[in-house]
Parts: structure tokens; sequence; C-alpha cells
């Protein structure tokens, strides 16, 4: 009977304290887990059974954390170059497209050539009669550098600290480093519609590199005089060998290895994360990009696997999401 009595007892106290606590200030909210203790004590020769209802703190879930949407891919073969003026192939092509802007890009369902670095452009002809073109550039594209070691995209900045932004001096210089003789660039001959480029390239005596038609009129405009008319040029315009490039880097201390991991300077929607030659190269997005909201891929995680064999089992097994 005693043993009945205090149960009941300490049922109608833990009640009241419920009540209690209902009426009190609230206090901060705690993750929490109620559970029912029931024990068994003996005192003074009696046993008692005491029941109460206590909360036992949990530990609160972990956050689920959110993996960058990652695109599986194979470049299909170890790129050649990454240097706009030197590739030849689509492997690297591919790469350079995705690390440096052009002045115009393909629509990808029309085929038309839309606005990319340039904004507009038209042609006209100069005191000569020789047909000129001229490309408006945007002004908020940014250089930028990927630390491997940090993770970080920081924008470059010249030798007074200003921030650097393409423009279309780059234009002109990557223009007439892929004409230079000296560099010795195997599709220089794209742009031989541009006036004195044969000369200038096959090293004529009498023409340097000045003589090339290419001239940035101010940052945001760069003009292009042909040696015949060409209402396709736009389309040249905009192909890896026109695409601007970072003079300070190229000419600098790092020489022909500026375009590896963790040297490279760019300015497209992505940046070089990695690249293990003869395994694998790697981007990720840049976020100083000018429509980086737009980019829905934040990681280009891709082998160089040349069998198709190979990359097709992978791809059945889930390791590849795409195939180049």
């Amino acid at each position: 009977m005693k043993v009945k009595k205090i149960t009941i007892i300490l049922t109608m106290l833990f009640i009241a304290g419920l009540v209690l606590s209902a009426c009190a200030t609230p206090t901060p909210e705690r993750i929490v887990e109620t559970v029912v203790v029931t024990e068994v004590v003996t005192e003074e020769g009696e046993t008692i059974v005491v029941t109460q209802i206590v909360e036992v703190p949990v530990e609160a879930p972990e956050e689920e954390v959110a993996l960058p949407v990652t695109l599986d891919y194979n470049w299909g073969a170890e790129p050649p170059a990454l240097d706009p003026s030197l590739a030849t192939d689509t492997t690297s092509i591919d790469v350079i497209s995705n690390l440096f802007v052009g002045l115009t890009q393909f629509d990808p369902v029309t085929g038309e050539v839309i606005p990319y670095l340039a904004t507009e452009w038209e042609a006209g002809e100069n005191a000569d009669g020789e047909q000129v073109w001229t490309f408006h550039l945007r002004d908020d594209i940014a250089w930028v550098h990927y630390d491997p070691v940090s993770g970080e995209t920081t924008q470059i900045t010249d030798d007074d600290g200003n921030p650097r932004f393409v423009n279309a001096f780059d234009v002109e210089y990557g223009t007439k480093r892929t004409l230079n003789p000296d560099t010795a660039s195997d599709y220089a001959y794209v742009l031989y519609i541009l006036k004195n480029g044969v000369e200038v390239n096959s090293g004529e005596e009498g023409y340097t590199v000045d003589d090339v038609g290419v001239k940035a009129v101010d940052a945001t405009t760069v003009e292009f005089t042909l040696r015949a008319p060409a209402g396709y040029f736009p389309a040249i315009a905009g192909m890896w060998v026109a695409k601007p490039m970072p003079q300070w880097l190229i000419e600098g201390e790092y020489g022909n290895k500026w375009t590896e991991a963790g040297l490279i300077n760019t300015n497209g929607p992505y940046a070089l994360e990695s690249w293990i030659h003869g395994a694998e190269l790697n981007l990720v997005k840049n976020p100083l990009w000018v429509d980086a909201d737009n980019v829905q891929i934040e990681r280009i995680e891709g082998v160089m696997v040349v069998e198709d064999s190979t990359s097709f089992a992978m791809y059945e097994n889930n390791e590849l999401d795409a195939d180049d």
C-alpha cells in the first residue's frame, strides 16, 4: 500500500511541476528527449518504486553539407597546350574556351555569332579603302588567379595595385602574339585575313609585329584592318587564336610554364584548379565571373581516358557524366 501511495504522490508532484513550468518565463529552446525512468529502492526495510519523467538532452542532428554540382567528364586526351596561341586540338580548345573569353561566340542553338567580350561591332572603311572592323568591349570582365592551396580566386592587379579587367590592349597583344613568328603558332594562318598578317607571320623582311592590322584605340575599343573585305570576320575574331592574353604573365618569370595550375591567369567562367599531366584536369567555377549566378556546374572533374571502351564502361558505372 505504501508503495502505491508514494507512486501517486510523485505523479501528482510531476504534474504540478509541468503546470508551474508552463506559467514560468520561457527559456531558450533546446533539443531534448522525454524519458520515463522507474527505480526500485529499499529504505529502512521498505521497498519503494520511484517513477520519474525526465528530459534528456539530445545531440542536434548534423546539418547536411551541400556538395558542389560536379560534372565528371572525360577530356579524351591530354591537352597539349592551354596557350591560346599554341592550341591545335579540340581538347585544348575545349579547356581554353572555359578559361578565356573571346570577342564573340557562337549561339549553341542557332550557330549565330553573338556578343561575348564585345558588346557590338560594325564594319567601315579607312582612307585607303580597306575594310575596318571596330569592336566595342565591356569593361567588367576580371583577370583572375586561382590558388590551388587556399582554394581562393582573386582578381589580378597591375603594378599600381589597380584591379585588372580585360581590355582592348589584351586583345591586340593576343592577336599579334599569335602572328608573331617567334611564337610558332600552327594556327596563325586563321588570322591571315588581317592586313600584313601573312607578311609578319612568314617573317618577310621589312615587317614587324607592329604592322599587323589590329589596334587598341582605347581600353574598350579595338580595330581590325583586313587585307580584303570579309563579312564573316566577327566569327574569326572570337576564335581561340585571337583571345585576350595576359602579357604581364606570358613575358614574366614563368615563361612557357605560365599555363600551369597555380600560375595561370584567366578571365572566363572557370579557373584551372589542377592539371596532373596525363591523368586529370579539373576546373572550378570562377566566383568573380560577371555571370557567375548562371553557371550551374561548380566543378568539372576531368580524366584523360583515350580508349572508348574504357570511358563507356566508366559512364555505365556512373563514374562519368559525359564523354568527350
